[in-house]
């Protein structure tokens, strides 16, 4: 199923939104680099629009990105065990940043506060 341009609009933004919050970017600078996520081609090989939202994926695209280029090794960073990133949690189509260590659910994903 192709991905609509609203979706891929809102994918961007939740996740703009939570790159902004949480590492102090300007928001342009957080758009800007989503959209090059997009543009470079986010895989979707694997992608089961039965499970989850456009925004799951690229979302988690954009922390391996940030992972893997020394950017952020543990974004976003959990509040409650900052040495460890949150990870998103998208069965059931649920879009939620989730501590894995603790087992509890953080922020739905764009909702990152720069306290979380």
């Amino acid at each position: 199923m192709p991905v609509s341009d609203n979706e891929l609009a809102q994918a961007v933004a939740r996740i703009a939104h939570d790159l902004a919050a949480t590492l102090d970017w300007d928001p342009r600078r957080a758009a800007t680099f989503a959209e090059e996520i997009v543009g470079v081609g986010v895989s979707i090989d694997g992608w089961d629009a039965a499970w989850g939202s456009y925004a799951i994926k690229l979302a988690e695209d954009v922390q391996q990105q940030l992972h893997d280029t020394f950017v952020d090794t543990t974004w976003p960073a959990c509040p409650l065990h900052p040495q460890h990133p949150l990870w998103l949690d998208g069965e059931h189509d649920r879009a939620v940043w989730r501590c894995t260590l603790a087992g509890v659910d953080i922020a739905p994903l764009g909702s990152l506060t720069s306290s979380t």
